[in-house]
């Protein structure tokens, strides 16, 4: 994750007491109702089946949002974020969890090898593709053999954007540049490392939207 976006979630961190505006889950003025995460990790749940034997890691953990409500299905609960900031709200929020500072690319524990592993809302921040292809590597390197592993909150690119698969949008909340993912590239990525995948569209809250998906992969 580029340093500005960690100083963007650093900056929600340290100023809110409520764990989804910590993670930088605010409508305008409006932190989001707890509903709308309970509703996205029983979305999420249906695919993945968490079950109490899993070893689960988020990457991009935030404040622990999903895994605070993950530890519903197991207590084999891992995180790691690149703000010292969102690591310590995690873990006052899910004490449970075993928590470090790390990136999508350096997410390992020990030998530990995950049974689940779930990335959200992380991908988009990535500074180029090719570290977008480096992460599920690193994914598929310390995962179980028959892990599943949830890529969440992908955007589209649109018919407004301009081509070329390094295109970094300007978002309209932030003045940080998206990058956005064309399926053909998950869908060649897993096709590369030769697991499975599955296209989601993803369920449209408060926190999501319709222009962006979900990328489920199976080894």
């Amino acid at each position: 994750m580029d340093a500005k976006w960690v100083a963007y979630y650093d900056g929600f961190a340290a100023h809110y007491a409520d764990p989804a505006a910590q993670s930088g889950y605010i409508a305008g003025d409006k932190i989001l109702d707890s509903s709308v995460f309970d509703g996205w990790v029983e979305f999420i749940q249906r695919y993945f089946s968490v079950s109490s034997d899993h070893y689960l890691l988020d990457v991009g953990c935030g404040s622990g949002v999903f895994l605070r409500r993950f530890s519903r299905y197991t207590n084999r609960l891992f995180g790691v974020d690149p703000s010292a900031q969102q690591i310590a709200n995690a873990q006052s929020n899910c004490p449970s969890a075993q928590l470090r500072i790390g990136t999508a690319v350096d997410a390992a524990f020990s030998n530990i090898r995950f049974d689940r592993i779930i990335c959200n809302s992380v991908f988009l921040c990535f500074p180029n593709m090719s570290h977008a292809r480096e992460a599920v590597a690193h994914f598929l390197s310390i995962s179980s053999n028959s892990a599943k592993i949830w890529i969440g909150d992908l955007p589209l690119p649109t018919t407004e954007m301009h081509g070329g698969s390094e295109y970094r949008r300007v978002g309209l909340t932030t003045k940080l540049g998206t990058q956005h993912y064309p399926p053909s590239f998950m869908e060649d990525l897993c096709k590369e490392f030769g697991v499975n995948y599955t296209y989601i569209k993803q369920a449209v809250n408060k926190a999501s939207a319709a222009f962006r998906y979900d990328w489920l992969i199976e080894k």
